[in-house]
C-alpha cells in the first residue's frame, strides 16, 4: 500500500531509514530477553522482588535511557542519515518509532510470562489483532505515505498494550503491578510528553530545553517510585 502511492518508494525510504534506529534499541532488548528467559524458566533458579522488577521493567527503563538522547538530539539522526531526509521528515516518525519501540521492551516481562506458563497461543490473537488493526488504519492513511505508515504502527500497539495486558492480568499470568500503578502511567504520560515537546517545539531551542528538563526529572523520580512500589508488590 505504501509503495503504490505518489512517492512511495521514497517514503519506505525514509521510514526504513528512521526505523534503524528503533531497531537497534529492540534488538538490545532481545539480548537482554535472551539471558533472561533461561533465568525465568530454571526451576532451580531463585525469585526476589529485584529479580522480578528487572524482568518486567528492566529492558524498558534501559530503552528509555536509550530513547532520551535520539528523542532529545534528533540532529544527530539526521547527520547519521544524511541530506537525503530532511529533519522535519525524520523527527516525527522517529519520535512515533520510538514510542513503538518502548511498548514493546515494556511488554517483554509479559512475553516471557507467557512462555513460562505455556500460553504462547495467546500471543498469536494478540498479534493478530496488531496486524489487523495496523492494516486497518494504515489503509486510511496511506496518502500521508511515511507518517502515516508510523502512526499506524504506533496507535495498533498502543490498541494492543491497553487491551492485551491487562487481559493477561485478569487471566492471572502476570502480575497487576506492572501495569496497574500511578508511576507506570506517569512514565507513560512523561514520554510521550517529552516526544511531543521536541517535535511541536522543535524549532524554539530554548523552549524545548527547558520543558525537556522538566520531563526528565520526573521521569527519573517516577523510575525511583515505580522500583520502590513494585519491590513491596512483586
Amino acid at each position: 500500500m505504501l509503495v503504490n502511492q505518489p512517492n512511495g518508494y521514497k517514503e519506505l525510504g525514509l521510514y526504513s531509514a528512521v526505523i534503524i534506529f528503533s531497531t537497534a534499541i529492540q534488538m538490545f532488548n532481545g539480548a537482554i530477553g535472551n539471558v533472561l528467559l533461561p533465568i525465568f524458566l530454571s526451576k532451580s533458579e531463585g525469585k526476589s522482588p529485584k529479580k522480578e522488577f528487572f524482568n518486567y521493567f528492566g529492558s524498558w527503563i534501559i530503552s528509555i535511557m536509550i530513547a532520551i538522547p535520539l528523542i532529545l538530539f534528533p540532529e544527530v539522526t539526521s547527520l547519521i542519515l544524511g541530506k537525503k531526509f530532511s529533519i522535519e521528515q525524520i523527527v516525527p516518525i522517529l519520535g512515533m518509532s520510538i514510542i513503538t519501540t518502548l511498548i514493546i521492551t515494556n511488554r517483554a516481562g509479559v512475553s516471557r510470562d507467557l512462555i513460562v506458563k505455556n500460553k504462547m497461543w495467546l500471543s498469536v490473537f494478540s498479534m493478530g489483532q496488531w496486524a489487523i488493526t495496523n492494516l486497518i488504519i494504515f489503509y486510511f492513511l496511506k496518502d500521508l505515505g511515511a507518517w502515516g505508515f508510523a502512526f499506524s504502527y504506533m496507535i495498533s500497539y498502543v490498541i494492543n498494550y491497553l487491551v492485551f495486558v491487562p487481559y493477561f492480568i485478569n487471566k492471572g499470568i502476570s502480575p497487576r503491578i506492572i501495569f496497574y500503578n500511578k508511576w507506570n502511567m506517569i512514565l507513560w504520560l512523561m514520554i510521550a510528553s517529552l516526544v511531543a515537546v521536541n517535535v511541536y517545539y522543535f524549532d524554539v531551542l530554548f523552549l524545548r530545553i527547558i520543558i525537556s528538563v522538566i520531563i526528565l526529572l520526573i521521569i527519573l523520580f517516577s523510575i525511583f517510585k515505580l522500583y520502590k512500589v513494585c519491590l513491596q508488590k512483586l
